[in-house]
């Protein structure tokens, strides 16, 4: 009977003890426990996802400015035309008005 007493109670600290590990271990207790490793891939997970998505932004903002910047040399050149060729009408209208008689 005391001997059945005692193995009753060392198998009853052995499951103890194992459950309290097994916890420690699964809830992150410590480094290599399955809570923390999910939470430091899911980080690492997270931050590759941010580096992505600030290098996707990078590129739109490349993109745009290259954009704009064909439209306003597009905008500038065809302003100088239109500049040109009112100053030839204008010369052209001078001429006209110098070769008239008074």
């Amino acid at each position: 009977a005391e001997f059945v007493k005692q193995a009753d109670e060392l198998e009853e600290k052995e499951l103890s003890a194992w459950q309290k590990n097994f916890l420690r271990v699964a809830l992150g207790g410590q480094k290599g426990s399955f809570i923390s490793q999910l939470i430091a891939s899911h980080k690492i997970a997270q931050s590759k996802l941010a580096d992505r998505h600030r290098r996707t932004l990078y590129i739109l903002e490349q993109q745009h400015a290259h954009a704009v910047a064909n439209l306003e040399g597009g905008f500038r050149v065809e302003r100088w035309k239109l500049l040109d060729d009112c100053k030839k009408k204008a010369n052209a209208r001078d001429e006209m008005e110098a070769r008239l008689p008074p």
